[in-house]
């Protein structure tokens, strides 16, 4: 299992090799970026620590069997509109073997702008990275939802007409079971069976775990999904 977090020796470690200079390299011209990425009279850091293989599921050069993604090793320091070219508007063409070779050409890089943090300025570029990491998890987590409703809205077409209406009255359109029975002219009873039969194979459908809350995990905008089922 991966660690969680960076170390403050892999920041230092990072920084002092980096000799604080972005790491990037086109692709294409092989023009280096070369932009400083944080000085101690500037009060901030503006460079990031990216993966050069991805962390989390969907995430650019992701590998699964890859056991500790946040260690030096697998890290590189950029700019920010680096960070965004490599992970989101070209990863296709940085790959892992594209990084690894930036990073080892900035770390030999021969230059004057070397500064190493200090215990402050690690403790700031820690809390920096923790930020990124929940950002990025975000990220992971809103695809993954955006992923399982579409999934969801696959799966909801194939059910019986009941059992579809009865599901979107209840988790989409937030209906009480009072108010679906009175709807659809069942018993409250009866309402609840098939509900529970729409979840049951919902759950099987999508590979969800037994206990899967559907109250909290498809907050679809009000009336947007179920008019499609009317």
């Amino acid at each position: 299992m991966s660690q969680r977090s960076y170390s403050g020796t892999d920041i230092k470690t990072l920084f002092a090799l980096s000799r604080n200079i972005c790491a990037f390299t086109d692709v294409d011209s092989r023009r280096g970026c070369e932009e400083r990425l944080t000085d101690p009279a500037w009060g901030r850091v503006k460079g990031q620590i990216a993966h050069i293989r991805g962390w989390l599921p969907g995430s650019a050069r992701h590998d699964p069997d890859y056991e500790s993604p946040h260690r030096y090793e697998n890290l590189i320091l950029l700019c920010p509109n680096h960070h965004v070219e490599i992970d989101e508007l070209e990863p296709e063409k940085y790959t892992v073997e594209v990084l690894e070779e930036m990073k080892l050409r900035s770390e030999g890089k021969g230059t004057n702008a070397e500064w190493v943090p200090t215990a402050d300025a690690s403790r700031k570029l820690y809390r920096q990275a923790l930020g990124e990491l929940a950002i990025q998890r975000l990220r992971a987590q809103q695809a993954n939802l955006e992923s399982l409703q579409s999934r969801l809205v696959t799966e909801l077409q194939v059910l019986p007409e009941a059992e579809r209406l009865v599901f979107v009255l209840r988790y989409v359109e937030h209906f009480s079971r009072d108010e679906v029975a009175e709807v659809m002219d069942r018993p409250v009873a009866s309402v609840s069976g098939v509900e529970k039969r729409a979840r049951a194979k919902l759950r099987t459908a999508l590979d969800l775990p037994p206990r899967f809350d559907f109250d909290s995990a498809f907050d679809f905008p009000e009336g947007e999904l179920g008019s499609s089922f009317r």
